[in-house]
């Protein structure tokens, strides 16, 4: 047994105009683009502003040539435990450029 529909077409379907619809499809993908640019540029401020409110706290040291620095280990904990040092060092600076340290 084969199944009939039958009935009326509904509104929609009387009343859809596929010309409009591409025209209307078409200004729609036109203001993705804009809607893309928008989120980027406020993705981009609120990193700005997280960026300044986290570095915010910390102290800037202005180091000279000569100074005795301590270096955070980066493999802390990874083989002797929590009793393992944090920090290695001491360490001369040998040059400082740009803001970059060169132990």
């Amino acid at each position: 047994m084969i199944l009939v529909e039958v009935g009326k077409p509904s509104l929609r379907r009387k009343t859809l105009d596929l010309d409009l619809n591409k025209e209307i499809l078409l200004v729609g993908f036109d203001l993705i683009n804009e809607l893309k640019d928008k989120s980027r540029i406020r993705e981009e401020a609120y990193k700005v502003q997280a960026a300044r409110r986290y570095n915010s706290k910390v102290k800037q040291r202005n180091f000279q040539k000569g100074d005795l620095v301590w270096r955070m280990r980066s493999d802390t904990r990874k083989d002797n435990g929590k009793f393992s040092s944090n920090w290695e060092g001491p360490f001369r600076i040998a040059n400082t450029a740009a803001g970059v340290l060169i132990i």
